[in-house]
């Protein structure tokens, strides 16, 4: 494919950082280049075109990465898609390349491996940071049972924070403007999605695998 076709969108809510990156795949050949600023406006734009790739950034505002990744694929197969992100955490290279992304780079990583990483994935191959394979030959991303944030709904997020402190029930539901049964059936279907069966056991896993943190609780 010759490189000046190559239709890249780019999806980064930081505009200076947007504007760099495209100075360098300019510098590149890479001169047809569309951006976005979350995963809102990418599936706008993905309604009129098929972009050869596309470079996706995972924390921004109103839609994020993760969530994108899931339209994305839903709207547009035929895209590649490149994570370019500062999140170099397990979890988030594990939900990431479950959700089909076809390469995870790390933001402080130098031009040309951006542009050799480019590509090799509009080649069809994968590509990923030497972080991620270093996870994947220690098999932290082979791991069967995976935890997702975004199972959870934005009110059962809610309660899963509140049942993290000392909070009876009765006084989450009143924080919820809820029932009590309706704060019951929250917990429940926590306990059924995760297997967990104490409301202890609940909060050490949410905590543990990063669901919820220190900081909101």
């Amino acid at each position: 494919m010759q490189v000046e076709c190559t239709q890249i969108i780019l999806v980064d809510d930081h505009q200076l950082l947007r504007k760099g990156l495209i100075k360098i795949l300019n510098a590149n050949g890479f001169t047809n280049i569309i951006e976005a600023a979350n995963g809102e406006e990418l599936l706008e734009i993905l309604k009129n075109t098929r972009p050869d790739i596309i470079l996706l950034d995972l924390h921004m505002p109103k839609m994020n990465g993760f969530e994108s990744m899931k339209r994305i694929k839903e709207v547009n197969s035929h895209s590649k898609v490149l994570v370019l992100s500062m999140l170099d955490d397990h979890i988030s290279i594990n939900q990431m390349i479950k959700l089909g992304v076809d390469g995870y780079l790390l933001k402080d990583l130098e031009p040309n491996e951006l542009i050799q990483a480019i590509e090799i994935v509009i080649n069809g191959n994968n590509y990923n940071s030497e972080l991620v394979n270093k996870q994947l030959s220690f098999g932290v991303l082979k791991h069967d049972h995976f935890i997702d944030r975004n199972t959870l709904s934005e009110r059962e997020l809610e309660f899963l924070t509140y049942a993290s402190s000392d909070l009876t029930y009765k006084q989450i539901a009143e924080k919820m403007f809820v029932s009590v049964r309706t704060v019951d059936g929250y917990r429940d279907s926590i306990y059924q999605k995760f297997n967990i069966k104490t409301r202890i056991g609940l909060v050490i896993f949410a905590l543990k695998n990063k669901i919820i943190n220190y900081f909101e609780i």
